[in-house]
């Protein structure tokens, strides 16, 4: 059996960079966790004591309160689809915090494009720390993501040089000489940066020192779940999924399909999968403080030996946007779900080892830090498992956008035990309703997917790839005009090599591009 340690770096190289999306949920990896080392009559009936959260993290347990259960198989006829009376609280989508990119990740030096729920907005860095507002100058509605930064920090609009404040008021005029007084104001969104450096964005607007941006800072941000900082193994990274936030949070809570949609990936073979024997799923909490569990464990037996390994992986949901999915006692996936657009959804994840980082991880996190191009392969690596799921798990978005059924519910059998927690997290949006919900006639016709852009879906907005892609594409073009005239100089040998070396550059940058879809047998 191959170690914990090499399968936690194969797990963590993927986890957080796309991993996290579809893969969290496979087996393969984490079934080295060893819980049981001894084969018993207990642990083969899989009488396996469990909180809601395998995990003794002192911040969750205070989330979650719910009786402990026993890890049983679940026959499926018990999930229900209709909801508890509990569960229903005023809730508001737009009066929450949202994670909307890593501070590593944004331009320091020029305004960044956001969206959140549908509205376009604009992050800059001020002397005060990060700002956002909406993409909208004013004066004439141009988009400020399209300005540029004074040295004095100040936001200035492309169009006709209006200069704003770091509280969204006007600074200077060009056509006055001056602000000349104007009341005009930037409509801002309360921001902060959190201790792990992920800059959050309040869904409502709100002018400085209000009431309302009183009530934005006076909830707390939804990430008491996470492990400290110095747990990271592998850095935020962001995606930009082509799919609804309901599609997204459902695939975090599946557990079985991470070896099957994405066998062929470094490290996923579907030939790996095992049945689990024990599945339990619940709830707990209501509103904004809802959570929905599913935890799965299993033995693998080891042809080498008489003895049994148990494995335990535990898939969580923390309403509003958060996902945790844990793999034993150390190992764990933490990600955000920001709902940007009807069909567009940002997915933010990062890998943690606790209480500390072993060897493989402080190895894989130096190795990041000190190889942009390293970083950058991984990434591309983790976009493909993005990709995957998200072209399997569009055709069930667009039913929901639609109102349709779920595809489970319309066939007889079409659920088992393990979509316990997917039926719990269907419930609860119907309950409070999607995010972003548009008008069925707006609603796309579901068609098969060529390719997908990666440069859209996560490229342009992670530094490492963006200097990976453009680096390939320069090299290419060198080594094309270094061969030319290498050809020219009748070295033919030379002239060949270095033509191919440039096609091979030039794969390489439109691999950072494109994903053609494609599935392994």
């Amino acid at each position: 059996m191959k170690s914990c340690s090499r399968s936690f770096i194969c797990l963590a190289m993927l986890a957080a960079l796309g991993f996290g999306q579809a893969a969290h949920m496979s087996q393969v990896h984490t079934h080295h966790v060893r819980v049981v080392t001894q084969p018993t009559a207990a642990s083969k009936r899989m009488r396996v004591a469990a909180s809601p959260i395998l995990s003794t993290d002192a911040a969750i347990q205070k989330r979650t309160v719910s009786p402990k259960h026993r890890v049983l198989p679940v026959p499926a006829t018990t999930i229900k689809r209709v909801p508890k009376k509990s569960s229903r609280e005023p809730f508001s989508w737009t009066e929450q915090w949202y994670p909307m990119s890593s501070t590593r990740a944004l331009r320091q030096l020029q305004p960044n494009a956001l969206t959140l729920l549908n509205k376009n907005l604009v992050a800059w860095r001020s002397p005060d720390g990060w700002r956002v507002a909406q993409d909208r100058c004013p004066h004439r509605g141009a988009p400020l993501s399209y300005g540029r930064l004074e040295v004095n920090g100040s936001l200035t609009c492309s169009l006709h040089g209006w200069q704003f404040t770091s509280d969204g008021g006007v600074s200077y005029l060009p056509t006055l000489g001056g602000c000349g007084g104007c009341p005009a104001k930037l409509r801002m969104h309360p921001s902060q940066v959190c201790e792990h450096g992920l800059l959050w964005v309040w869904g409502e607007t709100a002018d400085a020192d209000s009431d309302a941006e009183a009530r934005a800072f006076a909830q707390p941000l939804p990430n008491a779940h996470l492990p400290p900082p110095e747990c990271v193994v592998t850095e935020w990274t962001l995606y930009r999924m082509p799919i609804t936030f309901a599609a997204l949070t459902e695939n975090l809570l599946d557990d079985a399909h991470g070896l099957h949609a994405h066998h062929g990936i470094p490290g996923l073979d579907r030939s790996l999968a095992r049945p689990a024997e024990a599945v339990v799923s619940g709830e707990s909490g209501a509103g904004a403080a809802w959570h929905t569990w599913c935890n799965v464990s299993g033995t693998i037996s080891q042809t080498d030996s008489a003895s049994s390994t148990v494995w335990c992986n535990s898939y969580n949901f923390f309403a509003p946007i958060a996902s945790s999915n844990r793999f034993g006692d150390h190992f764990r996936a933490e990600s955000f779900c920001v709902p940007s657009r009807a069909d567009e959804t940002l997915f933010i994840s990062a890998s943690f080892e606790t209480p500390a980082p072993g060897g493989g991880g402080e190895l894989l996190r130096h190795l990041q830090r000190a190889n942009p191009f390293f970083t950058a392969m991984m990434h591309r690596i983790g976009t493909s498992v993005v990709c995957q799921d998200s072209i399997l798990c569009e055709a069930d978005g667009i039913d929901e956008m639609r109102g349709e059924r779920w595809t489970g519910e319309r066939t007889r059998g079409g659920l088992t035990k393990s979509d316990g927690a997917v039926v719990r997290l269907r419930n609860y949006m119907r309950m409070h309703g999607a995010p972003l919900t548009p008008s069925r006639a707006d609603v796309r016709q579901w068609e098969p997917r060529q390719e997908l852009s990666v440069w859209h879906m996560h490229t342009r907005d992670c530094p490492s790839c963006r200097r990976a892609h453009s680096d390939a594409k320069a090299t290419a073009k060198v080594l094309l005009l270094v061969g030319v005239a290498a050809a020219a100089t009748n070295h033919v040998d030379a002239a060949v090599w270095l033509l191919v070396v440039a096609e091979m550059s030039r794969g390489v940058s439109r691999w950072f591009e494109t994903f053609h879809v494609q599935f392994r047998k």
